[in-house]
């Protein structure tokens, strides 16, 4: 019985110092290693050995004094610089060339434009996404956590350096920000880079303020300062009961009075003797800022917006009425030369922000745009 419990306490002790020696070298070996290995692999692949044996290995940094920061993203991102690597996966990508040209990595690194813990080498605390870190990785996965599009996201520290440009050549959101400004005059009450009103506060820095001085109790998603600022101009109300901001509709999907007083009367038609046959499509449009893979959601909300009312107010009509909602994007612009004309008005850009119902009379829903002035348009959300 004793020499039995011996062995088992060898095995024991043996399987601890195994886990122990696992653990130990987790801990020893850098972060950028395994990234470091198979990029070497990938070079060799495509370019052949003698190419791989000259990937350089070990800790790399760039140092920004004046910034006074160092990022230890080239670690891992060895590609950035190659050139043919442009399909490669991250992080072994070639970085676009375009913003390389007057932003090249050796003087301005990589966190100042991208976000993230420039001196870290290991997940998740190079990305950012831990506790107390303020200025995390602006990538396609927090930008998905936000709702908000992902090539806007990139663009957000632009403005840090560019704030004072008309114009900011390769930074269409920015541009469009910075005209939103304009045409909401928000001038007309706050001081924006030293010119505005002072009924409301100060603008200049709004992005900078430590996000312990709000109050999130308001917000219905996660508490952050990005959200509470997209919560604050979506529904200024919401927020600050008093406030005389008034709601300039950003990214509106929800339904207007005058939408529903729509929508109430096409539920009306439905049911009368001459409409209760039809079956019908609700399709949701938006307009054409923003990428076509982020322009499908709000498209799409206001499309299920509709449907929701159609199919669950008084008197509303069965969901077998209704063939299909769904969302084309911007695929579908009234205001064809939309790109071409940024200075349109509120109202001239609210045509593409639109539902319409369609009485199928038999056909399929379409995959297309249909022809503008046919058929039935609703403009109801």
């Amino acid at each position: 019985m004793f020499r039995h419990d011996r062995w088992l306490s060898w095995l024991a002790a043996l399987a601890v110092l195994g886990i122990c020696g696992v653990l130990l070298a987790r801990e020893t070996t850098p972060g950028y290693q395994p990234y470091q290995e198979d990029f070497r692999r990938l070079v060799e692949e495509r370019f052949g050995p003698e190419r791989a044996a000259r990937v350089p290995e070990g800790l790399h940094q760039v140092w920004l004094p004046s910034a006074e920061r160092v990022d230890r993203c080239v670690s891992c991102h060895l590609g950035v610089t190659w050139t043919g690597l442009e399909d490669a996966e991250l992080p072994y990508s070639t970085h676009p060339e375009a913003p390389l040209a007057n932003h090249p990595v050796e003087r301005f690194g990589c966190t100042l434009c991208h976000g993230g813990q420039g001196p870290a080498t290991r997940l998740p605390e190079a990305h950012g996404w831990v506790a107390h870190w303020q200025d995390p990785l602006l990538d396609r996965q927090l930008a998905e956590a936000y709702d908000v599009d992902p090539w806007a996201f990139l663009e957000i520290k632009c403005n840090l350096c560019h704030r004072f440009e008309d114009v900011t050549e390769g930074a269409p959101h920015v541009n469009r920000g910075k005209e939103l400004i304009e045409e909401k005059g928000c001038r007309a009450c706050h001081v924006i880079n030293g010119r505005g009103g002072n009924l409301g506060p100060d603008l200049t820095r709004v992005g900078e303020r430590s996000p312990e001085h709000y109050d999130y109790s308001r917000l219905t998603t996660f508490p952050s300062l990005l959200n509470w600022q997209m919560g604050h101009l979506q529904n200024p109300k919401s927020f600050t009961a008093d406030t005389i901001m008034p709601d300039f509709g950003f990214n509106r999907s929800d339904l207007t009075r005058a939408g529903r007083d729509t929508l109430d009367w096409v539920i009306g038609q439905l049911n009368s003797s001459t409409g209760s046959s039809w079956v019908i499509s609700v399709e949701g449009h938006t307009d054409p800022y923003g990428s076509d893979e982020y322009n499908e959601r709000p498209a799409n909300r206001r499309a299920q917006t509709v449907y929701n009312y159609l199919t669950r107010a008084r008197g509303g009509v069965p969901a077998s009425r209704i063939s299909a909602q769904q969302g084309f994007g911007e695929r579908c612009l009234l205001l064809d030369d939309d790109h071409a004309n940024p200075q349109r008005s509120k109202a001239e850009h609210q045509q593409n922000r639109r539902v319409e119902i369609w009485n199928l009379n038999g056909t399929q829903v379409p995959t297309g745009c249909r022809p503008v002035g046919k058929g039935s348009r609703g403009t109801a959300a």
